[in-house]
């Protein structure tokens, strides 16, 4: 149990945890993990809602991930409001290729420069990890090729803003930064 959800650990293997290169391989599934309390620990900015999602086929190598397939998605099903910063938007617009810095400026003119958040229907985003490029996809397009645009972020109501991921191949060192 964490963040008011569950995280749920199968498969795990280990081989070698004390010599120079040891490696992990396991598949995990995420339940109800609640947004407020995820993302208050890290510096991306305030969320709010609840989000279910998986890390299967995963494989570290020197502790390091080498390999998995991740969906990280709103739990469609939880009646809590879904909110989301400024902050948290810009975190992730940089992540799907889009460059943060133009959405800050975007937020920052006429009307929307009065709102501290917004509200979302949906969130959403898949990595496939392999060879260090992840192939991404989002909330409404989850089974998109990439290369191809994706729907990280889905608004809802007045006013809406709907975050657009770019950047179907991504190098994972990059994105980790």
């Amino acid at each position: 149990d964490i963040f008011g959800g569950q995280v749920i650990g199968r498969n795990l293997q280990i081989r070698q945890p004390f010599s120079r290169w040891p490696s992990v391989t396991a598949d995990i599934d995420l339940q109800g993990l609640d947004l407020s309390l995820l993302s208050s620990t890290l510096e991306i900015g305030a969320i709010s809602g609840r989000i279910g999602g998986y890390i299967h086929d995963l494989e570290l190598f020197a502790w390091q991930p080498v390999a998995f397939e991740a969906l990280i998605a709103t739990d469609e099903e939880s009646p809590e409001p879904r909110r989301i910063s400024v902050r948290a938007i810009n975190s992730i617009a940089n992540i799907g290729g889009t460059a943060g810095t133009g959405v800050a400026a975007a937020l920052q003119g006429g009307l929307l420069r009065f709102f501290d958040s917004y509200r979302y229907r949906k969130l959403g985003l898949r990595c496939t990890l392999k060879d260090n490029i992840c192939l991404m996809s989002g909330a409404n397009d989850l089974t998109q090729r990439s290369g191809e645009r994706y729907t990280l972020l889905e608004g809802a109501g007045i006013p809406r803003l709907d975050i657009i991921g770019y950047a179907g191949r991504v190098n994972w060192s990059q994105l980790i930064e």
